[in-house]
């Protein structure tokens, strides 16, 4: 069985590495950026379990919910059904925020990189050295238009209605803290799916991969070994 390991947005496959290294010693794992995944060679020929992050899960729902054969289960981490609110729908962020750091991102790409991976990482704060190094990442290894494609899908994307058609085990972790999706966005998804389990974890925000890596794939690995 194969594992697809998927980042989200304003990251680069290697966000997901620190879950992939500790998964690999007994599956087959592979990275993918969000738009690698998304625009990406499509279905494979083997069982693939799918795990994504953020944006990610969202792009791996849609996979999913459109019963791609070869998908073999699902792990969400911070993940959402729809990124944006709406009136049947109050476990997203107000669509003004989004419109607002799209516009941020063409005026001041730097700071609404920096306050996005602060909120990423809180409750954890970021020295400023660190928190710098990963905006010239970002801003080196993703284009602007590829970012600016991230935000449309956050605000297009829209899986709910596809979820109780997934015949597959989902597993959604997310932390307690997250600023950037709610964690009633993963009660949502697992009180809504046909096979679904949450684990929420006290303490954590966003940055699940980094921050807890080796809990995490503890988690995911039980949920691998029960498919």
């Amino acid at each position: 069985m194969k594992l697809v390991l998927i980042s989200g947005w304003a990251h680069g496959s290697e966000a997901m590495a620190p879950l992939a290294g500790l998964l690999s010693s007994r599956w087959c794992t592979e990275c993918m950026s969000l738009d690698e995944f998304r625009f990406g060679p499509g279905p494979q020929t083997e069982p693939t379990v799918l795990i994504g992050w953020s944006t990610g899960a969202i792009a791996a729902l849609q996979v999913a919910a459109e019963q791609a054969p070869y998908v073999a289960g699902v792990v969400t981490i911070g993940g959402t059904a729809r990124f944006c609110a709406c009136e049947d729908y109050p476990c997203g962020v107000p669509p003004a925020n989004l419109r607002a750091m799209a516009i941020g991102l063409r005026r001041r790409p730097e700071e609404t990189l920096g306050r996005f991976f602060a909120d990423c990482a809180s409750p954890r704060a970021l020295d400023e050295d660190v928190l710098a190094e990963r905006v010239r990442h970002a801003r080196g290894l993703i284009a602007p238009a590829v970012l600016s494609a991230g935000l449309s899908f956050l605000a297009e994307a829209d899986v709910r209605h596809g979820l109780r058609e997934v015949d597959i085990p989902l597993l959604a972790l997310h932390g307690m803290e997250d600023r950037i999706v709610p964690v009633s966005a993963s009660e949502y998804l697992v009180a809504n799916s046909a096979d679904a389990r949450l684990v929420k974890l006290p303490g954590i925000g966003h940055a699940v991969p980094e921050q807890v890596a080796e809990s995490a794939t503890a988690t995911i690995a039980d949920y691998l070994e029960r498919l």
